[in-house]
């Protein structure tokens, strides 16, 4: 029997928000791919397939949801978020 590798996957992006209480929550990250295309994925936060979750930089924003963000390029999200 052999046993099957599968090669993890680092997803760097944007969190937009956090929904759910304890084991049904979930988190909803967004990432621009080289093509300039939005790709959004949500994750379950109690998933056992998640290794490691680190934080790469804070924002100074205060909305606890930044779904406005679709609507912005990336200049506009540099600009308000991490100013």
């Amino acid at each position: 029997m052999q046993m099957e590798r599968k090669k993890s996957q680092i997803f760097e992006g944007i969190v937009l928000g956090v929904k759910g209480i304890g084991i049904n929550q979930m988190v909803t990250v967004r990432k621009m791919t080289r093509s300039k295309v939005g790709v959004e994925r949500i994750f379950p936060v109690q998933s056992p397939n998640i290794k490691k979750c680190e934080v790469v930089r804070r924002t100074t924003n205060t909305k606890a949801k930044v779904y406005y963000i679709r609507d912005r390029s990336q200049r506009e999200i540099r600009e308000r978020l991490y100013s």
